[in-house]
């Protein structure tokens, strides 16, 4: 006398097989995902670092230029 008869276990055990290659794909998608946003996110930064570099880089030209005309100035009324 089984408990379980041959039909119901092998639909027992196809259920559970489904569920756990679903539950397989669903943690690979999640993983998938997160390191896509990971990547996402450490290249948004990698722009802006290197917006505010070439920024900075900016300014500095633009101060050496601004104090560029007024050294030439000096070393022009020292002359005369």
């Amino acid at each position: 006398m089984s408990f379980i008869d041959g039909q119901s276990l092998l639909t027992v055990f196809l259920v559970a097989l489904g569920s756990a290659i679903f539950l397989r794909i669903v943690a690979k998608e999640k993983r998938r995902r997160e390191k896509y946003l990971q990547l996402r996110v450490l290249r948004h930064n990698q722009a802006a670092q290197e917006q505010e570099r070439r920024a900075a880089v900016q300014a500095e030209q633009e101060a050496v230029t601004v104090i560029a005309p007024a050294d030439l100035r000096r070393t022009n009324t020292s002359g005369r």
